[in-house]
């Protein structure tokens, strides 16, 4: 729980720094990860998921991201996180 907590984390650096490539190191390289961009209602695969962050961060130049509410329970081998966040 420890290391998905420094996930999240690492996320709102990445972001806030506008480090793409940070923030895209932090995704599971396949085809079946999953998210869900403040921009878009999904973004499914790797590639998909580096091409929705990369216009996120060039569109919201400067922004800042705070992580609000974050939550990380443990699902056998996995993790599964969600919350709010305020950009």
């Amino acid at each position: 729980m420890a290391a998905a907590n420094a996930l999240d984390a690492s996320f709102a650096d990445a972001f806030n720094r506008g480090d793409v490539d940070a923030l895209n190191a932090l995704y599971w390289n396949s085809a079946e990860v999953v998210s869900f961009p403040a921009d878009l209602m999904e973004a499914r695969g790797i590639a998909a998921i580096r091409e929705a962050n990369a216009k996120t961060i060039a569109s919201l130049r400067g922004a800042q991201l705070t992580l609000v509410e974050s939550h990380n329970i443990p699902v056998g081998e996995a993790v599964v996180g969600w919350g709010r966040f305020r950009l």
